[in-house]
């Protein structure tokens, strides 16, 4: 995660954060405090970040294969859009709880969350599936065991529109992560399915 944090910051945008109460407190995102659950997408000229943290976070998140870091406030986070690309493929790398100061006591931020329950797991970190020099596209769908860690094992291929891009797409399913299925407060694992699209994707720059 470090590379990708000194990546992301050669990939700079305007960031025009809109949240209440801004002034009142400060990100200190040097101390981390615990892991949450993003999102983003696009809407017109901007790239909209949302986080499960109500307080500040720091996302990591790519935008096809370049990757950005976005502090995120009160829950949500707006990028202006400045890439290139009209519809770029956007997938969350991580995020982070930061240290809140001075509006965020010393008891609320020692205090840790009550367990809620969830019966799916939530992915967390979704990486997009590279383009083969080849240029081979299609989707494949996949049955897959998600951990008590979040880490994806046991992946079965149900189904694929081209068996040439089923290792390429097997290969980057086994680097997700989820937040795991939560059942009375303890994570268990589960089985789920889902698709890894290899289409879509925008053409490589000539050398």
């Amino acid at each position: 995660m470090k590379n990708i944090l000194a990546l992301a910051s050669i990939f700079c945008l305007s960031s025009v954060t809109y949240s209440q109460g801004v002034e009142e407190q400060q990100c200190d995102c040097s101390v981390i405090r615990g892991q949450c659950r993003a999102q983003v997408l696009k809407e017109d000229a901007f790239i909209v970040v949302r986080s499960n943290n109500q307080m500040c976070s720091r996302v990591t998140w790519f935008a096809d294969e370049n990757p950005f870091t976005t502090v995120v406030i009160d829950g949500r986070g707006v990028e202006e859009w400045r890439g290139q690309a009209a519809d770029p493929f956007l997938s969350v790398a991580d995020c982070e709880v930061c240290m809140t100061t001075p509006g965020e006591s010393v008891a609320t931020q020692a205090a840790d969350p009550e367990p809620t329950d969830n019966s799916q797991p939530v992915p967390i970190i979704q990486l997009a599936c590279p383009r083969a020099l080849d240029d081979l596209t299609g989707s494949a769908t996949f049955s897959f065991s998600v951990t008590e860690t979040g880490e994806v094992a046991d992946i079965e291929l149900l189904g694929t529109t081209q068996p040439l891009i089923v290792d390429k797409a097997t290969d980057t399913l086994g680097r997700w992560r989820y937040e795991p299925a939560i059942v009375d407060g303890v994570p268990v694992a589960s089985t789920i399915e889902a698709t890894v699209d290899c289409e879509n994707l925008p053409p490589r720059r000539p050398e």
